[in-house]
């Protein structure tokens, strides 16, 4: 008789295979049974699941039906199924930007970079088991861009980027016994648009599992799925999201100075996230002298470009405040070997 692996042994399987005494009643009250290797044994003891992938073991039913007692009547039991592998998954992510302790649910704001991290751990594999076409499904929370060259696996740097939509990466045979486990960690930054709760999904693995031929395998590969985080996106303070650090202004004959140049910015936008709309000011310094952003000249120490009315969202202060070209009054020949100048940005929260 076949018995399943989670299939209990069951005094009315006596009824359905054995004849005793032409009896037909399915009354089994009366019967019990004992490991025919070892009658010692308590029924508690005998257990289905103590029976090798394909094993045999033979099982002693006794007892009295209707009064009338039974011979001993041996039944052997073939174990048709295996246990699947067990494979656990922890989900966690942190906040980099703040130092936070990592969790599953932690805050966050606008700009900040989240980094995921998920462990795959392989408990339990039966002998003659094994597993192939191992691989695991990433993808990211809505609101968030991924940070390029964050993923690794095992501290393996893989340049796969992760989307929203979710890629699948092959993990090989690093789970392959039991103990084995694997490690994936990846950044992603908070969108300035993003508010309210964030829901993470935990990464997705599935595996192929091979059984011993003398058993019936389950249906379908093997599906692990980690657990969700969340991220509550606290209104922060305002802070700069993209500005022009570096400007080029070319190359150019330096015999007749005074001479003013305009430069061209690596990128012109000035973008301000202010997630709960605040007063503020944009201020702007350089180590470069005779550098002007339209009409205002900067120095050393940082200089006032824009004020800020207390409107909430992405502020474009190009759109806004019109800053002007960026030039480059020079007046001295000694200066010829330099074409770029870097500004350094800051905000002032505030009337």
């Amino acid at each position: 008789m076949a018995l399943s692996a989670s299939e209990p042994f069951d005094p009315a399987r006596f009824i359905r295979v054995v004849d005793y005494a032409k009896r037909t009643s399915a009354d089994t009250s009366g019967v019990h049974y004992t490991d025919a290797a070892d009658p010692s044994l308590s029924e508690a003891a005998v257990k289905a699941a103590d029976i090798p992938a394909g094993g045999r073991k033979t099982v002693l039913y006794y007892g009295t039906v209707g009064g009338q007692p039974l011979s001993p009547v041996p039944l052997t039991i073939t174990r048709s199924t295996v246990d699947p592998p067990t494979i656990t998954g922890q989900h966690a992510i942190q906040n980099v930007s703040t130092s936070a302790d990592p969790g599953t649910a932690i805050t966050a704001t606008a700009g900040n970079v989240i980094e995921s991290t998920t462990t795959f751990r392989l408990t339990t594999l039966a002998a003659q088991t094994s597993l192939s076409n191992t691989q695991v499904r990433l993808s990211l929370p809505a609101n968030v861009t991924f940070v390029p060259n964050s993923l690794t696996i095992n501290g393996e740097p893989d340049a796969t980027a992760v989307t929203a939509a979710g890629v699948d990466r092959p993990l090989g045979h690093i789970l392959s016994a039991a103990g084995d486990h694997v490690t994936i960690t990846y950044r992603y930054t908070i969108a300035p648009e993003a508010s309210g709760e964030l829901s993470v999904p935990g990464a997705a693995l599935t595996s192929t599992v091979t059984y011993p031929s003398t058993v019936t395998p389950p249906d379908g590969p093997l599906m692990v799925t980690a657990n969700p985080a969340t991220i509550n996106i606290a209104a922060g303070a305002p802070q700069l999201t993209k500005v022009p650090t570096q400007i080029d202004f070319g190359d150019h004959s330096y015999a007749k100075l005074p001479k003013t140049f305009t430069g061209q910015p690596n990128d012109p936008q000035v973008l301000v996230s202010d997630p709960q709309g605040s007063q503020w000011q944009l201020m702007a310094a350089t180590n470069a002298t005779g550098l002007a952003i339209g009409a205002h000249g900067l120095s050393a120490t940082p200089q006032h470009l824009y004020s800020h009315d207390g409107r909430a969202g992405t502020i474009d202060v190009n759109a806004n405040a019109a800053l002007g070209p960026f030039t480059w009054r020079l007046t001295r020949p000694d200066v010829t070997a330099t074409t770029t100048a870097t500004i350094t940005w800051s905000i002032v929260v505030g009337p």
